[in-house]
């Protein structure tokens, strides 16, 4: 089967998306699945995976807007890579992809079914700076990556939420994400 695996974050280097991304796209390729990772272009050598193929695509480098820029590039570069192989299975990791409910119909219809893993939402973020912020913990929320989520978490939200509505399955990466996703955007079903 050939999963492309569409993450803002790839290989390694900040937070846990990329970390779960290195370590599913080897597995997965261990047990004879064909890989190829779409991720934003970085200085430097991805690490090498057998079976794991790594498509790197430009992005706009300001905070938040990087992923529907992100998003909007990894989409051209899913529909030639559909073209040259036939893709049998996209897998999103949100919130660092923001794609349209239009968008995710493209794919769901033109390319392969969606499965969406729920790694966090912007919302979350947001409402633990501000818990944050009103605990007078650690100032790490007036970083201007932060101040843009406080500022623009919730309009990011809707393409948190256009994952769920469009996808063929969005799984929760645990139970306290799949309890503030039900609460934030009252999907159908999700999946843990």
């Amino acid at each position: 089967m050939h999963i492309a695996m569409i993450s803002g974050e790839y290989p390694p280097r900040w937070g846990g998306i990329g970390s779960v991304v290195f370590h599913l796209a080897g597995h997965l390729a261990s047990l004879g699945h064909q890989i190829t990772i779409i991720t934003r272009k970085h200085s430097g050598i991805a690490p090498a995976q057998q079976g794991v193929a790594i498509i790197e695509v430009p992005w706009l480098k300001l905070p938040m807007a990087f992923t529907r820029s992100y998003g909007k590039h990894a989409l051209k570069a899913l529909t030639r890579l559909n073209k040259i192989e036939k893709v049998d299975i996209v897998h999103t990791l949100l919130p660092l992809v923001s794609w349209t409910r239009k968008e995710y119909r493209f794919v769901e219809n033109n390319i392969a079914p969606v499965v969406s893993a729920l790694n966090g939402s912007w919302i979350g973020e947001k409402e633990g700076m501000k818990l944050a912020a009103k605990h007078r913990e650690a100032a790490t929320w007036k970083n201007p990556n932060d101040l843009a989520i406080l500022t623009t978490g919730s309009w990011y939200a809707r393409y948190e939420k256009a994952g769920i509505l469009e996808s063929s399955v969005s799984v929760a990466i645990s139970n306290s994400t799949k309890e503030e996703f039900k609460r934030w955007y009252n999907p159908k079903e999700l999946a843990l």
